[in-house]
């Protein structure tokens, strides 16, 4: 199934279809305790590798299990007791694949998950080494394992997201070819954004260009001035934490400057 070409539009409106019929039956989804070992059997039987890896450290001598239709697994977090309660749902075609998303009793406004399936494509290559990433990680818990050092996979992931930065600076230096003065890096607080554009920073250099970084931090008004959270905590997150005068005027001299 994973070698397969993305469902067609007909595919996914049987699909649907089919799960509406599903949700109408109000097929029960039951939740056991199971020992441990009975879990890792069950998985090893269907070649869960990763979940027999995770249960390897798993120090409660039992695993919470839920079965619908049949089928048997383990999530974190609890599931409804019956499929009545998850009509509101949409299957929708996505960039080299398809979405599925439930949203309970109220659908929101559908939301595209390019970012997500970006990420995804970005991990990708690293799937192909033997055994997957995850359970490599695990192995080098387990005394005496001689697989794929972890070392190896933190340095096999650092090159990919290098080189998605490098291909970010490529476009960046494109566009400034044609006035662009200006790239914005979002993201909450201790996300990685300065490490981040610094990173973007030195492939920028390489294209020639001369990138100045400019860390949010720098206009954060006074700490007395700083708004609070419901919690009476400085809440950094708020827009009223930036000195928006200052932030503006200056953001405005860097986009009108010439190149």
């Amino acid at each position: 199934m994973l070698d397969r070409k993305p469902f067609t539009r007909r595919e996914l409106v049987a699909i649907k279809t089919r799960m509406h019929e599903i949700v109408a039956a109000e097929d029960p989804i039951t939740r056991d305790q199971v020992p441990v070992d009975q879990a890792r059997a069950l998985f090893e039987a269907r070649g869960d590798d990763d979940k027999v890896r995770l249960l390897n450290f798993r120090n409660k001598p039992y695993l919470t299990i839920y079965t619908l239709r049949g089928v048997i697994d383990y999530f974190y977090g609890y599931m409804v007791p019956t499929t009545r309660y998850l009509p509101v749902f949409d299957v929708l075609p996505e960039s080299g694949g398809s979405s599925c998303s439930t949203h309970g009793a109220k659908a929101p406004r559908f939301c595209s998950a390019r970012l997500v399936a970006a990420v995804v494509r970005c991990v990708s290559p690293a799937r192909g080494l033997d055994p997957p990433v995850g359970s490599r990680a695990y192995r080098q818990l387990e005394p005496g394992d001689r697989g794929w050092p972890a070392a190896g996979d933190c340095a096999v992931m650092e090159a990919l997201h290098e080189r998605q930065i490098a291909e970010i600076a490529a476009r960046i230096s494109r566009r400034h070819r044609d006035g662009l003065r200006l790239v914005l890096v979002a993201g909450p607080s201790s996300s990685g954004k300065t490490t981040f554009s610094k990173r973007l920073a030195i492939q920028l250099i390489a294209h020639g260009l001369k990138p100045y970084t400019l860390e949010m931090d720098r206009y954060f008004v006074a700490r007395d001035q700083t708004p609070r959270d419901e919690k009476g905590e400085y809440d950094f997150e708020a827009l009223e934490a930036v000195d928006l005068p200052l932030f503006n005027e200056q953001m405005l001299a860097i986009t009108a400057s010439q190149p």
